[in-house]
């Protein structure tokens, strides 16, 4: 019996696995590339696989592309949690999913796990946990094209809300370096203007305040079109004067495209499921409106740009 960590455990399985045509792999979550990562795209006689796929923690698009491969049977249990590479000769056991919480498959999340396993070959051993796989196996259930399309709606919902590696902050440009293309970062962007609104527009939010109740205490940007939707987070920066002035967070919680007016609503700082309360610290306002020339946004006028955080970020 031998332990192997977050490094060790992939190049072990991935040697057991290729020197095997039979294996029953009772691992709970399956993420991005994991196929490829254990080598398991090869001939088999025989692969039974029980993931977990009504977590919403299965990748549905791995558990397809599983099921594809000859001779391969892959079921669900709803309530397994275990992770279990069971093959004739050995078994690999512990906290390592097939994921990028276990695996190092799946995104930048799966660079801060430590993980803990255990690699056995002993026969009383593997007897034991031949047993509890069969039994495992015999009470999961096949997966079919409805569950496949209810888990696509729960994975993605799911990645909206997933945490970002690394330790807590309300630190937003550095949760953004850690992981630039998190979905949950997808509705923030970075605003300049310089221009105030029109006397139409103006009496367009005037209009509409009296009209909603619910628009009470919004103000408005004129002039954006599609490039700011409902539920997107601004971080505004007013560059007409000329030293650019940091404006606020605002959400937008209203689109008049036919007037093309957002209306939008002031917060103390961006609020995100799983992540919190997130600002962007006042001495990196002046590289965030520097990185804003390079990030690629959309320009709408010779100082006004909007750009997704993301974009921005990567030019710090």
């Amino acid at each position: 019996m031998k332990f192997l960590d977050e490094n060790k455990v992939l190049q072990s399985l991935r040697a057991s696995l290729s020197m095997t045509d039979t294996a029953t792999l009772v691992v709970a979550f399956w993420g991005n590339g994991a196929i490829e990562k254990l080598g398991l795209d090869k001939p088999w006689r025989s692969l039974k696989v029980v993931c977990n796929l009504e977590s919403g923690a299965c990748n549905p698009a791995e558990i397809s592309r599983l099921q594809a491969i000859p001779n391969v049977e892959v079921r669900t249990d709803w309530r397994l949690h275990g992770k279990v590479y069971l093959t004739p000769d050995n078994v690999v056991l512990g906290s390592s999913n097939a994921s990028s919480n276990g695996l190092v498959v799946e995104g930048v999340a799966a660079l801060g796990w430590a993980e803990a396993n255990i690699e056995s070959s002993d026969p009383k051993f593997l007897e034991e946990l031949a047993t509890w796989c069969g039994k495992r196996f015999g009470q999961a259930i096949p997966i079919d094209d409805k569950m496949l399309d209810l888990a696509r709606a729960s994975w993605s919902a799911r990645k909206a809300f997933a945490p970002v590696a690394g330790p807590l902050t309300t630190d937003l440009i550095d949760l953004v370096q850690r992981e630039p293309h998190h979905v949950a970062f997808e509705n923030i962007k970075v605003v300049q203007w310089a221009r105030k609104v029109s006397p139409e527009a103006y009496a367009v939010f005037l209009e509409a305040r009296e009209n909603d109740r619910a628009l009470t205490g919004t103000d408005i940007y004129e002039g954006w079109g599609t490039d700011m939707a409902v539920d997107d987070w601004l971080i505004d920066f007013n560059v007409s004067k000329r030293k650019p002035e940091f404006t606020g967070y605002w959400k937008v919680v209203f689109v008049d495209e036919e007037n093309d007016v957002t209306f939008v609503r002031p917060a103390e700082a961006i609020e995100l499921p799983a992540l919190g309360e997130l600002s962007v610290r006042e001495e990196d306002y002046e590289r965030v409106v520097k990185a804003m020339a390079l990030a690629g946004g959309l320009g709408r006028g010779p100082k006004e740009r909007i750009a997704r955080i993301g974009d921005v970020v990567a030019k710090l």
